[in-house]
């Protein structure tokens, strides 16, 4: 199935003879002749172990053993059994495929694992943890000035091995480091004590690598510095050098030059590390956590017994979250941000399907036809339900920052084509009553998203998501199928996969009609007239359909479109609906923005695995076409 690269489906497109590399050895101990004896296995894995194949079988019979042992699995191209490795051994001599280290298979059982833990580990770390909680051996001493018998001393919990100092050496220490966190000790208190470096007189200096600037006329500002450590109070002090136009730089830009994010741009107060947000941006991209959870952490790891007394920075971290995760993306893709951003400059490509002036063979239009389908497109649409929006009080005029320039199609131009509509109405349905088509139950401001990628390599299209507002509305799809496939209109072929293809398919060139008569300009579609187009239906959703529809739809009978089966855009929604729980609340712009974020990730991530996809398929190829040349 297209999309798939999961190593389950690797053994049906196998031979099932003649592959040399699928046969291993088994010895297991004989109880007629004493000794042991080899058996044939097929392992269809062997081949991806690293392994190799010995030029014959043995035919002779094993010398017999006074003492065989317990039974052993020998893999041809393996002397001997691989020996019991940690997680974090060193395994620079294990063999190595495709480039990368050969997995290797931990047969421990939990089980095993935990009676040894309690056994012998268990007591021995629990009192290595108790001693980093104790306090000095050797008296209250400093470490750095030898000062001796003080009231308090102090220590880091960010640097290894810390060593304990007074109040003067600790700041002393920590010019470069001014957001650690510092403990401290008092006899008569008994137990290490939360400090931050504020408190103790630190003074965090911008513009001069810890230095104070000369020409700073102005006093320290105290402000609130969200780390991935927690909320603390820092004092800083600004530079006050000019710059070319005579004027300061403004504080904002000196707090992004030192790697903090200004959640103010006039006169910051309140600022993040660099570093909070970026791991906030992997958290929520691949755990689909929520900045509230992730707030809450913060103010837990400032304090864990009473968090709710931490300053609370909550909405100015929703602000800098979102500011930061669109200049991340227009960083990675090398485009200036600014209003009316090109179409598409902040979406990742598909790499494997067909780019014009990029990819494509330059003599591809003197293809004969029956070979047409090799500069195809193969798009699939879906509609997401879960991906609805709540009908609440919000900012009406909230617009999103990636306005037409990623994943989704220009607002604006949807917003024009809508207002331009009739009342909606149920379509007749000539094949079943699909909930796609209004018929079925649907809630709020936004009733879900319409989605359009590619159809072979799960990549989200740019420029294809729309809103929906009852059902998947078919005027919907097509200002979807207009606004994503502008790029793709000069193909000689689409092969377009859609759940309710048999019902959309009816109109469609009547509606393409009226689309082409509208008066309206929408400047993100300049193309409104769609090449050949094959339509089906997905395999999995084929069954729902009546009987004609199954044999005129499906794409096991569809020229040209192989073991494609339009069901990719089912994979986002599985990866995306988790995440339908945070854009639910949030307002029409912010929403879109993280939708688009998502996808970004999902698209980036697929083009860093598909080298790799492409080369093991390419390997198990490469080894089918030998084997078939050894039986000729």
């Amino acid at each position: 199935m297209a999309g798939e690269t999961t190593l389950s489906r690797m053994p049906k497109s196998l031979p099932r003879k003649g592959w040399l590399p699928s046969i291993s050895c088994l010895t297991s101990s004989s109880s007629k002749g004493g000794g042991a004896r080899r058996k044939i296995v097929f392992n269809p894995w062997a081949a991806l172990r690293g392994n190799t194949i010995p030029p014959s079988l043995p035919s002779t019979p094993v010398p017999r053993q006074s003492d065989p042992g317990p039974s052993q699995d020998v893999t041809i191209g393996q002397s001997q059994a691989m020996p019991e490795t940690d997680e974090g051994q060193d395994s620079q001599s294990l063999p190595r495929f495709a480039g990368k280290k050969a997995r290797i298979n931990n047969t421990i059982k939990p089980s095993t694992r935990s009676v040894k833990f309690l056994t012998h580990w268990a007591k021995r770390a629990l009192n290595a943890m108790l001693r980093g909680e104790a306090g000095p051996s050797n008296g209250l001493h400093c470490a750095q000035c030898r000062a001796r018998s003080l009231d308090v001393v102090y220590r880091c919990t960010i640097c290894f091995h810390p060593p304990t100092l007074c109040s003067r050496c600790t700041v002393s220490t920590h010019r470069l480091g001014p957001l650690h966190v510092v403990e401290e000790w008092v006899v008569e208190r008994g137990y290490w004590m939360r400090r931050t470096l504020g408190e103790l007189g630190l003074v965090f200096e911008l513009g001069h690598g810890g230095e104070r600037c000369a020409k700073t006329l102005s006093s320290t500002r105290p402000m609130t510095v969200v780390d991935s450590h927690g909320l603390q109070n820092v004092h800083v002090r600004f530079c006050g050098c000019l710059v070319d136009n005579g004027s300061a730089i403004p504080d904002a830009i000196q707090l992004l030059e030192a790697g903090l994010w200004p959640a103010s741009w006039d006169l910051p107060r309140t600022a993040f590390s660099l570093q909070v947000l970026r791991e906030y941006h992997l958290l929520a991209m691949q755990a689909h956590t929520n900045a509230l959870d992730f707030f809450n952490v913060i103010k837990r790891l400032t304090d864990d017994i009473s968090p709710e007394e931490a300053d609370d920075r909550y909405r100015e971290f929703l602000t800098a979250t979102r500011e930061y995760f669109f200049l991340n993306l227009c960083r990675r893709k090398g485009v200036v941000p600014e209003f009316g951003m090109e179409a598409a400059s902040l979406a990742t490509l598909c790499p494997a399907c067909p780019q014009i002036g990029i990819n494509m063979d330059p003599d591809r239009g003197s293809r004969e036809v029956d070979k047409r389908f090799l500069d195809a497109l193969f798009h699939a649409v879906d509609g997401n339900f879960t991906q609805n929006q709540k009908d609440k009080k919000m900012d009406a005029d909230d617009f999103p920052l990636t306005l037409g320039a990623a994943y989704f199609a220009n607002e604006s131009d949807v917003s024009l084509f809508m207002e331009g509509l009739p009342p909606y109405k149920p379509e007749h349905s000539t094949c079943n009553k699909f909930g796609a088509m209004g018929f079925g139950v649907h809630w709020g401001n936004v009733s879900g998203t319409l989605g359009l990628s590619c159809a072979r390599h799960t990549f989200v299209l740019p420029g294809g998501g729309v809103d929906l507002q009852k059902g998947e509305r078919f005027a919907n799809v097509d200002f979807c199928m207009l606004s994503g496939l502008q790029r793709w209109m000069d193909l000689p072929v689409h092969v377009s996969a859609y759940d309710i293809n048999c019902q959309y398919r009816i109109n469609f060139a009547e509606r393409m009609k009226t689309f082409r008569g509208l008066t309206t300009e929408f400047k993100s579609i300049r193309r409104k007239f769609f090449p050949w187009t094959i339509a089906g239906v997905g395999k999995f959703h084929l069954y729902a359909h009546i009987f004609a529809c199954r044999y005129k739809y499906s794409f096991n009978f569809l020229p040209g479109v192989g073991m494609t089966d339009g069901e990719c855009v089912e994979r986002i929604w599985s990866a995306l609906n988790g995440l339908g729980l945070r854009t639910r609340e949030m307002a029409s712009g912010h929403r879109h923005d993280t939708i688009n974020y998502f996808y970004d990730d999902m698209n980036v991530r697929k083009t860093q695995t598909l080298s790799n996809t492409g080369y093991l398929w390419g390997f198990l190829a490469k080894i089918k076409l030998e084997n078939r040349l050894k039986r000729v």
